[in-house]
């Protein structure tokens, strides 16, 4: 509005929608037409697992990066959640983390989740937010991608005993919802 002179409410209204088309060009040419990729990550000590994968998607200018620390909770062998642990605070610095309890992935579509915690509810000693589940967060993506946050041992065909422990990791929600696993090497595959 200027002042002192008289204000024709169609100018005004001309120029709003002028500037609104200059923002919804600006969202779509920065927002929308980019991939967007999110990590969700619980403990500060797996972020190795994800940093060459995460430096990656930074430096491609078409995609949109976000990082997700998520809480953890040690439980007891009946459930009951004993205590909880948030490490946002203990990831890089360089690292820029969103708060998870602003962060509802049901509303806007991403195109991949990565994901290192593969247990949901099925772990006997600790568990994360159940928001970040990944029978959830498959809803919310085109490809789940799980990447161990461990290295084991590679597997020979006369390891029985390695064999018999792998059904305790191939069997994980994450793993099973998983778009895509990330694994260690061509043997393990």
């Amino acid at each position: 509005l200027q002042q002192g002179e008289a204000v024709k409410p169609e100018g005004v209204y001309q120029t709003h929608q002028q500037q609104l088309q200059v923002i919804r060009e600006t969202f779509v040419k920065e927002y929308e037409n980019k991939r967007k990729i999110v990590f969700v990550i619980d403990k500060a000590s797996r972020w190795n697992s994800f940093e060459s994968v995460w430096r990656a998607a930074k430096k491609d200018e078409n995609s949109l990066v976000s990082v997700i620390v998520v809480p953890y909770y040690y439980r007891r062998f009946d459930g009951t959640v004993l205590e909880e642990h948030y490490e946002r605070d203990l990831l890089p610095e360089y690292v820029e983390t969103l708060d998870y309890q602003k962060c509802d992935l049901s509303k806007f579509h991403q195109d991949v989740i990565f994901i290192n915690s593969p247990y949901d509810e099925y772990n006997y000693f600790s568990t994360i937010h159940p928001n970040f589940y990944s029978s959830k967060l498959v809803q919310y993506t085109e490809k789940l991608t799980y990447i161990p946050w461990f290295i084991i041992t590679e597997l020979t065909r006369e390891d029985e005993r390695g064999w018999q422990s792998m059904k305790h990791f191939v069997t994980m929600p994450g793993v099973v919802n998983a778009d895509k696993v990330i694994v260690q090497s061509e043997q393990m595959r």
